[in-house]
C-alpha cells in the first residue's frame, strides 16, 4: 500500500489553493469580452450574463436590462453553465484518471515522470500525476460515450495494483514505473512484467482516498469530461485558476473555451447522494440460495450512486443529472439527517435508457414509490412510467426529521425495467437558531 497523504500536507491544502488563487473576498476582473454564463440558483431561477468577479463567497455577473451587474452568494448557486464553450476537444482523449482527491481528469499520455506520468489534459494543460495520487486509470477510445464504464466491469481488487490489457487478461502486483512505451508492474512472484501503454485497457492502483471535504466546496467540469475538485478558485484573465485536491503543489488555469459547468454544495444544501446512507432491495421472487452469484445481483439491482449500473449517467426526460441514486425496484434508501434539514427536493422518474432497452414488448418500466420521514408519508407517486417527464417532488418539510426514507416499489409490469433515478437529491440546511 502506498502512503497517504500526511495529514500536515492534507491540513494545508485549503491554505495553498487560498494562496494560488488569491485571497478571500478580493474579486478578480474578467477580460473585457470575458465568458458567458447561465447560472442556477438554489430556488432554481435561471440568470445569464458574463461572468465579471469571482471570490471565495460570491460571484457577480453582468447583465442586460435595468440591473447592469448582480451578485450571488455561492453557497446559494447550484451550478454555472459556460456557454458556447468547445463540446469536444480536437485531440480524442486516451486516458480517464480517477484520483485520490476525487478528480476525474481526462487526457493523453504525454511521456514519463520519476514514480508516474504526464497526461496532457485539453484546456488543462500537461499536468504530472504520481502513481500515488491515482486511484484508477481506464483506457478511453475516440468514438467512447457518457457511460464509458471500465471500472465497472473490472472492480477494484482488496490488495495490490493490477492492470488489464485489451485481451482482459489481468496483470497483478505492484506498479514500479512509466517508461516511454509501457507500465511496468511486479507481480507477487517477483517477475517484471510490462503493458505497452497503447495496449492498456485498465489499471487499478492501491491508493487510499482523501477524506471528503466540509464546507462550501466546489467542481469544474470541463467540456472533454474532465472534473476537478476545488475549494477555492478565482477569476484570471484567461480562465479559471484551480488547485486540485489531488496535486496541492500545482496551480492550473482552465481556459474557457474549455469550461463547461462550476458546482457548488456544502453551502446551504448538500446532496442527499453525497451524505452517508444505506440501502437494501426487496427482489421480486427470492432465486434459491446459491444460484445467483450476490455480487452480481448488486452490481446490476443495487442502488448506485451518480450513475445507473450500466455506467450510464442519470437521465429522465432527456435531462441528465450529474447527482442523484440510481436504483432498481422494490429498493429502500436510507439516509440519517440528525434533525439538520430544513426541506427536500428532488426529480424522480425512470431512466431514459429503459426506451432503448424495451424491445418489441414496448415495455417501459412502471413503479410506485414515496417518501418517508421518522415514518411519516411525506410523499408518494404511483404508475411511474419510463418516458414521462421526471415529477418533481418537493420541496417537502423535513424540519426535525432524523431519517429519511426513499422507496421505489414495483409498479404493475412486476419488476421488469424498473430503472428508476432520484435525480439532484437536494437537503437544504436548517438555518441555525
Amino acid at each position: 500500500m502506498r502512503n497517504p497523504v500526511p495529514a500536515t500536507v492534507a491540513a494545508v491544502l485549503p491554505l495553498l489553493a487560498l494562496l494560488l488563487v488569491g485571497a478571500a473576498g478580493e474579486a478578480v476582473s474578467a477580460p473585457t469580452q470575458g465568458a458567458r454564463v447561465a447560472l442556477r440558483t438554489l430556488d432554481l431561477s435561471r440568470v445569464e450574463g458574463t461572468l465579471a468577479s469571482l471570490d471565495a463567497q460570491s460571484l457577480t455577473l453582468r447583465t442586460e436590462g435595468a440591473t447592469p451587474t448582480r451578485s450571488f452568494a455561492l453557497d446559494e448557486v447550484l451550478q454555472l453553465a459556460f456557454q458556447g464553450t468547445q463540446r469536444k476537444p480536437a485531440d480524442a482523449p486516451r486516458f480517464r484518471a480517477h484520483l485520490v482527491g476525487g478528480e476525474r481528469l481526462v487526457g493523453r499520455f504525454a511521456g514519463p515522470v520519476p514514480d508516474g506520468f504526464n497526461l496532457d489534459v485539453t484546456g488543462l494543460g500537461v499536468l504530472a500525476l504520481l502513481f500515488e495520487q491515482i486511484l484508477t486509470l481506464e483506457s478511453v477510445p475516440a468514438d467512447a460515450g457518457p457511460c464509458h464504464d471500465l471500472a465497472g466491469e473490472h472492480p477494484r481488487p482488496d490488495a495490490g495494483d493490477v492492470a488489464y490489457d485489451m485481451t482482459g487478461d489481468e496483470y497483478a502486483g505492484t506498479v514500479l514505473e512509466a517508461t516511454k512505451e509501457h507500465v511496468v508492474l511486479e507481480s507477487k512472484r517477483g517477475s517484471t512484467r510490462r503493458v505497452a501503454w497503447s495496449d492498456l485497457k485498465l489499471l487499478h492502483l492501491e491508493n487510499e482516498v482523501l477524506e471528503p471535504l466540509t464546507g462550501l466546496r466546489a467542481e469544474v467540469e470541463l467540456a472533454n469530461g474532465s472534473r476537478l475538485a476545488v475549494t477555492k478558485l478565482g477569476l484570471v484573465e484567461a480562465g479559471l485558476r484551480v488547485a486540485l485536491r489531488s496535486v496541492p503543489d500545482t496551480a492550473l488555469t482552465a481556459r474557457f473555451a474549455a469550461l463547461r459547468f462550476v458546482r457548488w454544495e456544502g453551502g446551504r444544501f448538500d446532496y442527499a447522494s453525497e451524505l452517508p446512507h444505506t440501502s437494501t432491495r426487496k427482489p421480486y421472487h427470492a432465486d434459491p440460495e446459491g444460484l445467483v452469484d450476490p455480487a452480481y445481483l448488486e452490481r446490476w439491482f443495487g442502488t448506485r450512486v451518480d450513475r445507473r449500473a450500466s455506467g450510464c449517467p442519470l437521465r429522465m426526460g432527456g435531462e441528465t443529472f450529474r447527482h442523484g441514486f440510481g436504483v432498481n425496484s422494490h429498493s429502500i434508501i436510507t439516509i440519517p439527517l440528525a434533525a439538520k434539514y430544513a426541506q427536500f427536493r428532488s426529480s424522480f422518474g425512470i431512466d431514459d435508457e429503459v426506451l432503448t432497452a424495451g424491445g418489441a414488448a414496448g415495455r417501459k418500466g412502471n413503479v410506485d414509490a414515496r417518501i418517508l420521514g421518522d415514518g411519516k408519508v411525506l410523499w408518494e407517486a404511483q404508475g411511474v412510467r419510463g418516458g414521462e417527464k421526471p415529477r418533481a417532488v418537493g420541496p417537502l418539510d423535513v424540519r426535525g426529521v432524523k431519517t429519511l426514507v426513499l422507496e421505489v416499489g414495483f409498479g404493475k409490469e412486476l419488476m421488469t425495467l424498473d430503472r428508476a433515478d432520484w435525480g439532484d437529491p437536494i437537503l437544504v440546511k436548517a438555518k441555525a437558531e
